[in-house]
């Protein structure tokens, strides 16, 4: 489980704005977001959450590189 730096809550991947090159995590108690524009420049917390969810979108069949109906090629999953 990943906590907040700020209240020690619980924090969750927002994969309503997950792409292949866009994260954003949110603390469910006190709502502080984080956005990583291109993950794999955020150190390796922003690398490893976008992995899992890389994972766990193939696993389930969803696919991360679109952005607005259009295929996002230069961030298109392996």
């Amino acid at each position: 489980m990943i906590v907040c730096s700020k209240c020690n809550g619980r924090v969750i991947v927002d994969r309503i704005f997950l792409y292949n090159d866009h994260l954003e995590v949110y603390c469910l108690l006190c709502g502080q977001r984080k956005i990583f524009h291109q993950p794999e420049k955020h150190g390796n917390f922003a690398r490893l959450i976008m992995a899992i969810e890389k994972r766990r979108a193939k696993e389930i069949g969803w696919d991360i590189s679109y952005v607005d109906g259009k295929e996002n090629k230069k961030y298109a999953a392996d």
